[in-house]
């Protein structure tokens, strides 16, 4: 599809949403999300969950609504919110669900901060269930989608960052199960996964993206219109970029076990790099590992 006839198709597509409850959008992906969703029908009413306020690029209506997934405690208020400004916005089309928010943490599991490490299962697989349990209702109701951001790290064991794998392993499979479900129900679910951005997501989990190849890193704005294609074409999911196909493949045909180990000898490798490039970062990274010894 050439890019006039795919830009007109996701015209006609998004102009139908009256509604878009997203998480995240404050920062990031998010940013790029509401940015080409605002280009493609700025009349929809939207409604952004983060911790910061997201900057309105041109909604008609525009909603923040302070949320913090890290841990259970707030969800009942959350989803009171939530609620309230769905009803509130009193739009009318098809209702959009984007369970964009996301964390992780960089090192290995003994020597992670358990408080971290549960904040990451919020985070990235129980706000997800949590928002959805709110929004399908009305999406069943009205028609429409939902869009949850996985990884490529979700086809695979990820060692040194066990936890933010393993969150976005149940993300991704949680959402192909959800989406045999409501099949015939004028809904869709669709996985996106991607690999490596060049986003504060690596900053946040203590990670510095430089350790990456450049090769297999994207851009926030690429993903995001990949992303848009996929739920469009009503794909259940899709991995961004063809090189991250490639590898996804290849550790895909590997024994789980093996994969792991493989996973765990290439971040040690970028690590290494990482390392030989960084000098006095060395120096305080020897020092923290004897500290957690």
């Amino acid at each position: 599809m050439d890019s006039n006839k795919n830009k007109n198709a996701l015209n006609l597509f998004y102009e139908r949403f009256g509604l878009c409850v997203i998480s995240g959008g404050s920062g990031g992906l998010g940013v790029e999300f509401l940015e080409l969703l605002c280009g493609l029908n700025k009349n929809m009413a939207v409604i952004n969950l983060s911790r910061r306020e997201a900057e309105n690029p041109g909604f008609s209506t525009f909603i923040n609504i302070s949320a913090d997934f890290a841990s259970c405690a707030d969800l009942p208020v959350i989803g009171s919110k939530v609620k309230a400004a769905i009803e509130g916005a009193n739009s009318s089309g098809r209702v959009l669900l984007i369970n964009n928010c996301g964390i992780g943490e960089y090192g290995e599991f003994c020597g992670t901060d358990l408080e971290q490490l549960l904040a990451i299962v919020h985070v990235n697989s129980v706000a997800p269930v949590f928002l959805s349990k709110i929004v399908v209702p009305f999406i069943k109701q009205n028609g429409g989608a939902v869009l949850n951001v996985c990884s490529t790290a979700a086809f695979q064991p990820t060692p040194v960052m066990a936890v933010y794998g393993a969150s976005k392993a149940f993300l991704l499979n949680w959402s192909i199960a959800l989406a045999a479900e409501m099949e015939g129900d004028g809904c869709t679910v669709t996985a996106l996964c991607p690999g490596p951005m060049d986003t504060e997501f690596f900053a946040r989990a203590g990670y510095d993206s430089s350790m990456l190849p450049d090769s297999i890193t994207l851009s926030t704005r690429a993903v995001a219109e990949y992303g848009l294609n996929l739920l469009m074409r009503g794909k259940t999911h899709g991995v961004a970029g063809f090189k991250n196909k490639v590898l996804n493949a290849m550790s895909r045909m590997l024994p789980l076990s093996l994969s792991g180990k493989m996973a765990k000898m290439a971040m040690e490798k970028s690590f290494a790099r990482f390392l030989k490039k960084n000098k006095n970062f060395q120096k305080d990274w020897n020092s923290s590992k004897k500290a957690l010894s």
